[in-house]
């Protein structure tokens, strides 16, 4: 096997007669140009390895160059020869020339891999290699115009003279291009659209630019501050957990917030695990960001309409690695590293003594632990490997990679181990017929850290006194039996294993209309065990019988896209782009659960071995069939208004409720293009403007089977089977509907040294699901899960504003400065509930009319008089009366709280985003970054205490002991929440690198194109806090929110993000 891929790794060269010198998946992708309208590439195979070929500099039938061709016999050959191991070469013909030299980025001096050099005139082409370097052979003598382009820099091309027989250096220098116009999206699009085309704003991450500036170990970091409108909210604290991502603030009242997330192409199944109330597993966690090339954004309806119900709250499209034609290139990453819980987060804690509430004893667990031979918290090491192989010949490119992540958590009962294989294969089969199959296969185990053990004996305290008194307490004062105390008793663990299959072939059925087939299996399977081994003498209860629970999921997901794409220049300036398409999403849950309780001996440790056993099973299956209809009007390759259309059908909807219709609409217009703009604006001050807007609609499905009327099976008379009411149902329920518009622009300024990216965006959740009680009459209560009933009622609003900033500040050798801003504003608020009231969360927050999502909404006491002395019982007890229309808003006249209303304290969830890089290349081969990461907003809050928590050990609960505090007795009065609400701003050094890239003489010295070593640190310090501490409590993190919620706003003890510390080295030979 491996004999064969070295055979097609060789390159094939076609020399001038022949016609083909750029490749021919090149040429597949550059024939379009020259059919679509304004030349816009209507069957692109764009790759962010492989970036696609633009019109300026490709020659097209209509232009003075000649159209590159390939005859018919030699294309036959071409496409036979690798199908049969055979490594076809063309020489070059006799008396040619070549052309060699080197590709690097103007600024950093270093060298661009992967770009396209061609002489357009000659069909002749390739890419360069690892180490920027290329090699043109078979140019005819004489002077040719030699073109380079590569994504994310501006086109250049210098005249080059060769005689025959004799080498010609030709060397490149490429400016950054910011706005990358002609850049191709395939997200949000029917098939690939350049970015001047489209009207709303799609984020593209480049993941050789962020794995070589940021010290990144998953994909959540790379996407957290990577984009304006996007936040990472809550940060497990924990290896291999996840947090919850979301894109332009929350916008549902009842559903999930995450957007849907594709691999090239097919949906996957990435949906967090939950393990206990402060753990979540991401399955992202189960992609190597090694294997990525690209990954692209759209954040909401107006963009996501193409992607029907399920979108509207956004769309994350992750683009892999492909292969390239040339020699095998491989590439190897080797880093180690450490994560740490910084010690403020360690304090002392309290509580009294067993025979005397009012004597208080104080302790550091951490230290007293210590002394007792027993790290608690440790130092946990990280590393991670990869190598990956990339080559291939003109018809046929691969890329193959395998993946090892080992880290630790800083409990030793929490650790993660992944290792991933992933392997791709494009075929040009012809010149009008491409293939693209795409596989990996990944396998995890974790373990997570379940309920708390940090946030119930660290973040709220434990029982201090049992802590100094262990001959009578062997929990030693925990108030959560730490694990580290079972670790011969008990394994917990969660295994993964996941596959993902893609296969797209593109047609060029004729020169204008090309369609595309996308199939794909993502296949996921999970299994969660905990095993608690017999151990009579055990202080834990469930370890004096043996316990086994096992709970297997196998939860696949299936795509078939099929498309289609109708170019046709109607005049020379006006174009036209007609697209259609059938998508079809099937998802399935199989859950299988199984407990046995009571061994025998502690050997026994399956299920089938227990004395009692129980078992369960549940099936569910959602399916999502829609069509849509696209038209985009091209005029002078400036100016594209585009209308579609969708319909979506969903097995979730109710029996009464007609297919879903999503309509979109937009524009977009670059104006530095139009001829009086260089007569009017000097270019100096804007050498780029883009308008654009769009407006679109979008949907998300409620729950599979929320519609339905569902019963429950029961133990019934004499012991037979029965049913009993479980839900009402909803025959007319449907999706929530989200119209979304977005009005901005791309500007680029002082010659490129700075560009700008503005939006704003208005939103709309029509159709909002609400869960309306149900009168008992109906036979459905609380105990039956079906006291209410979902409908589509409401109303919710949205808006907000996203900027992004890049300056070039310095931009002469030997040092460099560049400095990016993303700044975002977010609201929200509830505009109807249908007639439905206050509807409460946990920990004081709620859903109101006019007020935002999840709000804050609870009793503020604002004085109290102790009945007698200065502890115990109060009177007088006075709270925030209220003022504004509704008498909701903080600051009234205090009056008694039986009286008072809960009033509006602020949201959960921050409304200002910001987040500030800086990069410094110094010398050309070192560069220093930094990302400081922000978040805040006037009303943000957070509640990080439980008042009624009797073994806090936070200094505001001392009033469930001392009582001392009337305001916190109040508190415990009427409401446990209010007292310990914090404001939740904060502003982090997120990141930190500093990294080295070796000369290219020593490098080639041991056989390689490149190397480089990277040393990066990410949470290294908290720069400011809006609150730090809260009545007598210090607050330990902001970002600690609890995972298994919708909304932020609440810590629930969980770990605080922790810091790491990582090094590698990457080597490309």
């Amino acid at each position: 096997m491996i004999d064969v891929l070295l055979l097609l790794a060789r390159p094939t060269r076609a020399h001038h007669p022949m016609g083909a010198a750029i490749k021919a998946a090149e040429l597949l992708r550059l024939l379009p140009m020259c059919f679509g309208p304004g030349h816009k590439p209507s069957v692109p195979q764009p790759t962010a390895d492989v970036p696609s070929p633009t019109t300026r500099g490709v020659s097209c039938p209509s232009s003075p160059m000649r159209a590159m061709q390939i005859p018919h016999v030699v294309r036959r050959v071409l496409a036979l020869a690798p199908l049969f191991g055979v490594a076809l070469v063309v020489g070059s013909q006799p008396g040619s020339a070549q052309i060699s030299g080197s590709v690097v980025n103007s600024e950093t001096l270093q060298p661009v891999s992967a770009a396209q050099v061609f002489i357009p005139a000659l069909d002749l082409g390739v890419l360069t290699g690892a180490d920027g370097r290329y090699q043109l052979v078979g140019v005819p003598p004489g002077t040719h115009t030699v073109t380079v382009q590569s994504i994310g820099f501006q086109i250049i091309s210098q005249d080059v003279t060769v005689a025959a027989g004799q080498a010609a250096v030709a060397n490149f220098d490429l400016s950054a291009e910011a706005l990358a116009l002609d850049a191709i999206v395939v997200t949000g699009t029917a098939g690939g659209t350049q970015r001047r085309a489209i009207g709303n704003v799609v984020e593209q991450i480049e993941m050789a630019e962020v794995l070589q500036e940021r010290p990144i170990t998953n994909i959540e970091q790379v996407l957290s501050s990577a984009t304006p409108g996007m936040s990472i909210v809550g940060d497990p604290g924990t290896v291999g957990g996840g947090a919850q991502i979301r894109l332009r603030g929350s916008s549902s009242a009842t559903l999930a917030g995450d957007p849907i997330v594709y691999i090239d192409g097919v949906r996957m199944n990435a949906e967090r695990g939950e393990v206990g109330r402060h753990t979540a597993i991401s399955s992202l966690q189960d992609i190597s960001p090694n294997d990525i090339a690209s990954i692209e954004v759209i954040k909401g309806p107006a963009a996501s309409t193409l992607y029907g119900t399920e979108a509207a709250n956004g769309v994350i499209q992750i683009i892999t690695r492909r292969g390239v034609a040339g020699e095998p290139q491989f590439d190897a990453v080797l880093e180690y590293g450490a994560n740490w819980l910084p010690s403020k987060y360690i304090s002392d804690l309290w509580a009294p003594m067993p025979d005397n509430r009012r004597d208080l004893v104080r302790v550091n667990y951490y230290e007293l632990e210590k002394q007792r031979g027993n790290q608690v918290l440790n130092l946990a090491p990280h590393q991670r490997y990869s190598i990956a192989v990339r080559g291939g010949t003109d018809l046929i490119r691969y890329s193959a990679s395998l993946n090892r992540t080992d880290q630790d958590g800083v409990t030793r009962w929490n650790w993660d181990t992944r290792n991933s294989a992933r392997a791709s294969l494009s075929l040009t089969a012809s010149e009008d017929l491409s293939i693209d199959l795409n596989t990996s296969y990944s396998q995890g185990q974790n373990a997570p850290t379940g309920d708390s053990f940090f946030g119930s004996n660290f973040g709220w305290g434990g029982q201090a006194a049992h802590a100094v008194q262990p001959h009578l307490f062997p929990g030693r004062g925990f108030s959560s039996r730490p694990e580290f105390l079972e670790l011969d008793s008990q394994r917990n663990t969660v295994d993964t294993r996941r596959s993902t299959l893609s296969l797209e072939l593109r047609h060029l059925t004729t020169g204008w209309l090309t369609h595309r087939i996308v199939a794909g299996l993502d296949n996921f399977n999970q299994q969660r065990q905990n095993l608690v081994y017999l151990d009579p003498g055990s202080d834990l209860s469930a370890a004096r019988e043996g316990r086994k629970t096992v709970a297997t999921t196998y939860a696949p997901v299936k795509t078939l896209d099929l498309s289609g794409t109708a170019n046709l220049n109607v005049t020379p300036q006006l174009s036209s782009a007609t697209s259609y398409g059938l998508q079809y999403y099937n998802r399935q849950n199989h859950l299988h659960t199984s407990e046995g309780e009571g061994f025998a001996t502690r050997p026994l440790t399956t299920v089938g071995a227990a004395a009692r056993t129980e078992a369960n099973e549940t099936f569910v299956e959602n399916t999502t069939v829609g069509v849509y209809l696209q038209e985009q009007i091209g005029w002078e390759d400036r100016i594209f208004i585009t209308g579609a259309i969708r319909a979506d059908d969903n097995s979730a909807f109710g029996e009464n409720f007609d297919a879903a219709i999503y309509p979109k609409l937009s524009a977009t217009w670059v104006v530095h293009e139009e001829g009086f703009w260089a007569d009017r604006v000097s270019s100096d001050l804007i050498s780029q403007l883009r308008l654009r807007g769009a407006w679109g609609a979008a949907g998300q499905q409620p729950d599979a089977f929320a519609a339905t009327t569902l019963f429950q099976p029961v133990t019934g008379p004499e012991g037979q089977p029965a049913l009993t009411p479980r839900t009402y149902g909803n025959p007319d329920l449907g999706p929530e509907r989200g119209e979304e518009l977005e009005l901005g622009f791309d500007a680029e300024f002082l010659n490129g040294r700075m560009d700008m990216t503005f939006t704003s965006f208005w939103r709309k959740t029509k159709d909002a699901l609400v869960a309306r009680p149900l009168g008992p009459s109906l036979g459905y209560t609380a105990q039956t899960l079906g006291s209410t009933q979902l409908v589509n009622v409401g109303q919710i609003s949205a808006w907000g504003t996203e900027t992004a900033l890049n300056v070039q500040l310095m931009t002469q050798n030997p040092v460099t400065w560049d400095m990016s801003l993303a700044f975002t504003t977010l609201g929200n608020r509830v505009d109807d509930l249908g007639g439905v009231g206050r509807i409460p969360l946990q920990r004081g927050r709620s859903m109101m009319e006019g007020y935002p999502l999840a709000s804050i909404i609870e009793y503020r006491v604002v004085s109290a008089e102790f009945v007698e002395g200065n502890f115990g019982p109060v009177t007088n007890t006075m709270c925030d009366g209220g003022t504004g229309p509704d008498g909701r808003v903080r600051g009234g006249a205090p009056i008694p709280c039986e009286d008072a209303d809960r009033v509006f304290w602020g949201v959960g969830e921050p409304t200002r985003l910001a987040s500030l890089q800086s990069s410094w290349t110094l010398f050309q081969n070192w560069q220093l970054s930094m990302m400081v990461d922000y978040k805040g907003g006037d009303n943000f809050w957070m509640s990080s205490d439980y008042l009624g928590a009797r073994q806090a050990g936070f200094e505001s609960s001392h009033n469930v002991f001392l009582q001392d505090n009337p305001i916190g007795v109040g508190y415990m009065q009427y409401s446990r929440n209010g007292f310990t609400y914090n404001r939740a701003g904060f502003a982090k050094l997120r990141e930190l690198s500093l990294a080295y890239t070796l000369p290219l003489g020593l490098v080639n010295r041991f056989g390689a194109s490149r190397a480089r070593i990277n040393i990066g640190a990410r949470n290294l310090a908290t720069l400011w806090m809006a609150q730090s501490h809260v009545e007598r409590s210090t607050v330990i993190d902001p970002e600690m929110s609890r995972p298994d919620e919708n909304f932020g706003g609440e810590s629930g003890g969980g770990f605080p993000p922790l810091s790491s510390l990582v090094a590698n080295v990457s080597v490309s030979f």
